[in-house]
C-alpha cells in the first residue's frame, strides 16, 4: 500500500474547542495498524537533477540538518542518514529490490510519476509517499518499506536562508528546512496533529483507512492519548498547533525546522531506546510480504498563501 501526505499552503479561520493534544501515528488501511521501520536506520538520497532555486551542495547540507533533527532526540534509536553522492532521476516508487527513498524536486511538472494518474493540488509545496505492508494478521503488517519526498518547484520557490531565489518571480517562497523536516516526519511514521477535512464522508459512509465510520465525526483519527484529533478549524492549543506536524504554518514559517515535545514524544514512541534492534540496514523489498501500491487525490481543498503548510494524507484500496 502507498500513503502520499502533502505539504500544502493555506488559510484557516479557527473557532470552536479543540478536543486533544499530542502526536499522531500514519496507519495502514485495512486495519489500522500504525506504521513503522522495523530496522534501526534509513537512508534518504538527494535528487543530483536538483533545484534551480539551491545550490546541489546546500541542499544536501539542509537535508542532513532535517534528517539530524528527527536523530537526535536522545530517546529514539532510529537514525536517518543521507547518501552520498545524490543521484538523478529519482522517482516516488517502490524501488526494488532494494528500496530508495529519494527527495525530488519536480521543476517541470506537478504530477505523480504515473501519467493515468491525476496531478497532484497545485497548493501541496511537497508530498510524500510512504509504501508499507498491508496486510493483517501478518507479522509485517504496517512495515514501511520505502518513503519518498517530493517538493513543489513549479509552483513554489524554496529558500534557505529567507529571500526569494532569482528567477523565481512571484511564486510563493518555501522555507527548505522547514519543509523537509516536516516531510521526514512522515517518513518516521507520523501523522498530522488535525483533521483538516480531507477526507471526506464515501458513497453516505465515512472513512478512516477505508474502515467504516457511522458519523463524520468518526473518521478523525486518535492521537497519542486516545482521544479523537480537533478539526483544524478549531481553536487549538498549542501543543496542536505548534508541533512540528501540525497541517498548518504561517507563509515563510521555519518554526517546523525543530521538534516540538509532542513531535520528539511521537518518534520516541515508535522507536524507543530500549526496543533497538541494533541492525541499520537497507530494506530489501524484493519480499514486500503482500504489500500493494495504490493511492487517493491529494487534498481536494483550494487553499490560499499566507497560512500555511498543511499536509494532506493521501490514499487508495488497492
Amino acid at each position: 500500500m502507498r500513503r502520499r501526505l502533502a505539504l500544502l499552503v493555506a488559510v484557516l479561520a479557527l473557532a470552536g474547542a479543540a478536543t486533544a493534544v499530542g502526536y499522531v501515528r500514519s496507519r495502514t488501511s485495512k486495519s489500522n495498524t500504525p506504521l513503522a521501520w522495523t530496522g534501526g536506520c534509513a537512508f534518504v538520497i538527494p535528487d543530483a537533477d536538483g533545484t534551480p532555486d539551491i545550490p546541489l551542495a546546500k541542499v544536501s547540507e539542509t537535508l542532513a540538518t532535517a534528517t539530524g533533527t528527527w536523530s537526535n532526540t536522545g530517546c529514539s534509536y532510529f537514525k536517518l542518514h543521507v547518501d552520498d553522492p545524490p543521484e538523478p532521476g529519482g522517482e516516488a516508487s517502490l524501488n526494488r529490490p532494494v528500496g530508495k527513498n529519494y527527495v525530488v524536486f519536480r521543476n517541470d511538472k506537478w504530477c505523480p510519476p504515473d501519467p493515468k494518474e491525476p496531478c497532484y493540488d497545485g497548493n501541496a509545496t511537497a508530498l510524500t509517499t510512504v509504501f508499507y505492508v498491508d496486510k493483517p494478521g501478518d507479522p509485517d503488517d504496517g512495515r514501511i518499506l520505502d518513503a519518498d519526498v517530493e517538493l513543489n518547484n513549479v509552483n513554489f520557490a524554496f529558500t534557505t536562508d529567507g529571500t526569494r531565489p532569482p528567477g523565481s518571480g512571484t511564486k510563493p517562497v518555501a522555507d527548505l528546512l522547514n519543509t523537509v523536516t516536516h516531510e521526514l516526519g512522515h517518513l518516521l511514521g507520523l501523522d498530522h496533529t488535525c483533521y483538516d477535512g480531507w477526507n471526506p464522508c464515501e458513497d453516505g459512509a465515512c472513512k478512516v483507512n477505508h474502515l467504516s465510520c457511522t458519523t463524520e465525526l468518526d473518521c478523525y483519527p486518535f492521537d497519542d492519548t486516545g482521544r479523537r484529533i480537533p478539526n483544524c478549524s478549531d481553536a487549538l492549543p498549542p501543543e496542536v498547533s505548534e508541533a512540528t506536524m501540525f497541517n498548518y504554518a504561517s507563509a515563510g514559517d521555519t518554526s517546523k525546522r525543530s521538534l516540538t515535545q509532542d513531535d520528539i514524544d511521537g518518534v520516541c514512541a515508535i522507536y524507543p531506546l530500549a526496543q533497538d534492534p541494533k541492525v541499520c540496514a537497507r530494506v530489501n523489498t524484493s519480499e514486500d510480504n503482500g504489500c500493494a501500491c495504490g493511492g487517493r487525490p491529494a487534498a481536494p481543498a483550494s487553499l490560499a498563501l499566507l497560512a500555511a503548510l498543511a499536509v494532506a494524507l493521501r490514499r487508495r484500496r488497492s
